[in-house]
């Protein structure tokens, strides 16, 4: 039930973010852990949430996530002249530490 009850979470964060087409003018995110906890009814798995901030145009670099990761979001600010935020919901297996990985230049993962 408790995984549900994620997943539930998870989709609804997926359908409430739009979808930024627009160019971003610099990469510039800052992140925050927000929290981070095992699941206890799913060993070896965790919940990890994190809170992406970007000034205006800003986004994140080009990025991929630890192969456990169940996530999906939008990595830039499509306005201008505002500031934005976005939650990050990962689960991932609880020993992955690196949620992130930066791409190399030329393709991604």
């Amino acid at each position: 039930m408790r995984t549900k009850s994620i997943s539930a979470l998870l989709l609804a964060t997926i359908t409430m973010a739009p979808a930024a087409v627009i160019g971003a003018s610099s990469y510039n995110d800052t992140v925050k852990t927000n929290f981070s906890h095992p699941i206890s009814n799913v060993p070896g798995k965790s919940l990890v949430a994190v809170e992406v901030s970007y000034p205006p145009g800003g986004a994140s670099a080009p990025h991929h996530h630890s192969d456990s990761a169940f996530i999906h979001l939008i990595s830039r600010n499509a306005s201008k002249t505002e500031p934005a935020k976005l939650l990050a919901v990962f689960v991932v297996e609880t020993e992955d530490n690196a949620l992130t990985t930066p791409d190399h230049v030329g393709g991604s993962k």
